[in-house]
């Protein structure tokens, strides 16, 4: 039965106990004329009785529908909160998701910085791409990078982009080195715990007394900064210092969780990456080195191979050079002062046989020896060789009249030129020298010695190669020491139709012509 029903029996049964009601009344009066009603009565009263059974069954339909609605009522609530739990799950599952998606893309592009940072040394591109990505994933702007230098103890800027601070602050932090004790203040703490320190409200630091966490506050004009300590092998190598120009830092733990497992990786990059700087660096210095001491190609031959082969020329130009008078001069002289004067002479014939292409050979006390045409074969060593004794007799000139000046001792060169072959080669195993033999050196040494102060001695061979562009002077057959008779000449300076200047030492345009055709192999005739 339903609540309808329900109603309208209920509404029957007060119908009926209203016309019981009337009839007792009537029968207690004792009125006959309704005697008929009596039985009417009876049969009321026994549908009463069934009226009242069925109004408790009613009654007991009525619990059980009220439990039932009950039941139904609580049903549909707990059904209003799961809708309510599961829109609230579906919400939670889409930022989940959405935090899913941003951490593949995170850690796609982390993958793909690490292979191009493990692919590269260079530690200025390996930083480029690193703060990249910090920009991006962590909304950062502002980078300080320090490294820690353990020879000078001291903690040193190696990157800021502090760009947009006034010239006090740029160089501050572009020029920033101190040394590393508890002046840093926040600096210090993050090296010496080796923990990162976050503050996101950087006013906080003014109210310690720390020069340097004052002077970070005044000249950054940052609201936040997080210090990350870039650890290896259990040592701090340098710290990374970021923050946002305009907006307030706020990081949750997992932001500064996120940032110092990245910087763990930027630590190890950065370590390898000055590790091989330096190997570079120390390579590139023992190279030079080794470049000071020999010929590039004999030193490239000796680090592929341990061993440099002697070399046979037929045809080289050995230049010899010697200051007249250097002992007497020398002994007046303090041992400072001597070994400054060497130094200037012999940096400036550095300098000259550099820029003419012709390869020093060794000093022996004030005497200085050079070839051209080694190790690089060519057909001009002679006129080189030529040119650089024009440029060295030309610069001791000058050198003299600057001392006589000043009434101060001067020296004067003597310099002499022979052609001819040579072997060359490396001697020594500890202290290597590249080094040249023949009866070639030895002339070489007698044109200078058999020379005049001021001017150099050629030999006949010499004279053969370079008769045509120069002025020289015959001097007939000299005696040098140990040796037969020599023809020997002054070379004075170029001849006016190819010389570019008065003293004949600089070369004009139709010399050049002439000089590019001879070093193609072109002879003279």
């Amino acid at each position: 039965m339903n609540e309808e029903e329900y109603g309208y029996y209920l509404g029957k049964l007060f119908i009926k106990e209203w016309e019981i009601l009337n009839l007792k009344e009537l029968l207690a009066r004792g009125e006959d004329e309704h005697a008929d009603s009596l039985a009417i009565l009876i049969e009321n009263e026994y549908q009463k009785s069934q009226l009242e059974d069925l109004n408790h069954e009613l009654e007991q339909r009525k619990a059980e529908l009220e439990e039932e609605h009950g039941r139904s009522l609580a049903l549909l609530m707990e059904n209003e909160f799961q809708q309510i739990e599961l829109k609230e799950l579906n919400t939670e599952l889409e930022n989940r998701k959405s935090e899913l998606e941003r951490a593949k893309s995170e850690l796609e592009t982390y993958n793909e910085i690490l292979n191009k940072v493990n692919s590269s040394s260079d530690i200025n591109e390996i930083l480029d791409m690193i703060f990249a990505f910090i920009w991006a994933f962590f909304d950062i702007d502002v980078s300080w990078l320090l490294f820690v230098d353990k020879k000078q103890n001291e903690l040193y800027t190696f990157l800021s982009n502090m760009n947009y601070v006034d010239e006090v602050g740029k160089k501050f932090f572009g020029e920033f080195r101190q040394k590393l004790d508890e002046r840093l203040g926040s600096l210090y703490y993050t090296y010496k715990r080796q923990k990162t320190f976050y503050v996101s409200n950087v006013k906080k630091l003014k109210n310690v007394s720390n020069e340097i966490d004052i002077k970070v506050v005044e000249h950054s004009k940052l609201k936040g900064l997080i210090q990350v300590p870039l650890c290896v092998k259990g040592e701090v190598i340098g710290i990374l210092c970021l923050s946002k120009k305009e907006e307030k830092l706020m990081f949750v733990r997992e932001d500064i969780v996120r940032i110092e497992r990245f910087c763990g990786q930027l630590a190890g990059a950065i370590y390898n990456s000055s590790l091989l700087e330096q190997v570079r660096n120390e390579g590139n210095r023992a190279n030079k080195l080794l470049l000071n001491i020999l010929p590039e190609q004999v030193a490239e031959e000796l680090k592929q191979k341990g061993v440099v082969e002697p070399v046979y020329y037929q045809s080289v130009s050995v230049i010899f050079t010697d200051f007249k008078g250097f002992t007497k001069i020398a002994e007046k002289m303090d041992i400072h002062t001597l070994i400054g004067e060497l130094d200037i002479c012999f940096y400036q014939f550095d300098e000259i046989t550099l820029r003419n292409k012709v390869e020093k050979i060794k000093t022996i006390g004030d005497s200085y020896m050079c070839v051209a045409g080694l190790p690089e074969r060519n057909y001009t060593h002679a006129i080189d060789a030529c040119f650089v004794a024009l440029e060295i007799q030309k610069l001791m000139k000058v050198m003299k009249e600057a001392k006589v000046n000043i009434n101060m001792p001067y020296w004067e060169l003597r310099l002499g030129i022979h052609t001819g072959p040579v072997v060359a080669g490396v001697v020594g195993k500890h202290k290597f020298a590249y080094d040249i033999w023949g009866d070639t050196v030895n002339t070489a040494s007698r044109m200078e010695s058999s020379g005049m102060a001021g001017c150099i001695n050629i030999s006949q061979n010499t004279y053969q190669e370079i008769k045509y562009f120069f002025e020289t002077e015959y001097r007939g057959k000299i005696k040098p020491k140990n040796k037969e008779e020599l023809d020997m000449y002054f070379l004075n300076r170029l001849k006016k139709q190819y010389s570019n200047d008065e003293e004949g030492h600089i070369p004009n345009e139709k010399f050049k012509e002439i000089y590019k055709k001879i070093k193609q192999g072109v002879k003279i005739i």
